[in-house]
């Protein structure tokens, strides 16, 4: 048992990588996108195109970044509470943070988000100024993004009754070295 939901955790983490290559790649062309604005404003020339596909690109960017920053563990949480715990309380707590806050938290925008871009693909809905069609896809992101949390928070869980069960678990922040932080200026 405890060698299937290492598994699935390993299958789920690779999930979340293979998505974080995806937000690279629309970190870029947001990148060129919010460059060839600046530059074309330069020359007076505006285009509200720009504006709609920095908004898509920045949530093809953001959304699905999210569940790489849990994997990472450099997500926001309560430090000033969570250093008081030992390792195997902090693991129980790790349980019940995701069990009860992130993954019902994720489920209901999840939800909800898919509903939305259900409702926008139905009335081929476009962007507010009508520049870009297709604003589903972008309603869809949300969901999308927040179904890859919920995942890496499954994976979360499962790697954490491993560690309590005794089991070596590769937490990514564990295995993060100071010299691996020296070499880029932390």
């Amino acid at each position: 048992m405890q060698k299937v939901f290492l598994k699935i955790s390993k299958i789920l983490d690779s999930i979340t990588k293979f998505f974080s290559y995806f937000c690279i790649a629309m970190l870029c062309i947001l990148t060129l996108i919010v460059f060839l604005k600046a530059v074309l404003l330069q020359f007076g020339i505006a285009s509200a195109i720009f504006d709609d596909l920095s908004m898509y690109f920045f949530s093809a960017f953001f959304l699905p970044a999210i569940s790489y920053a849990l994997l990472l563990d450099k997500h926001v949480r309560l430090d000033v509470v969570y250093v008081k715990y030992s390792k195997r309380q902090k693991l129980y707590f790790w349980i019940f943070v995701n069990l009860f806050f992130i993954i019902p938290f994720s489920a209901v925008i999840s939800y909800f988000g898919f509903h939305f871009a259900l409702q926008g693909f139905h009335i081929m809905e476009s962007s507010p100024n009508g520049r870009i069609p297709y604003y589903f896809i972008f309603k869809g992101l949300i969901a999308f993004g927040f179904l890859l949390v919920i995942l890496q928070s499954i994976s979360e869980i499962l790697k954490s009754i491993m560690a309590l069960k005794g089991e070596k678990v590769d937490f990514i922040d564990e295995d993060i070295t100071k010299e691996d932080l020296s070499m880029i200026g932390v």
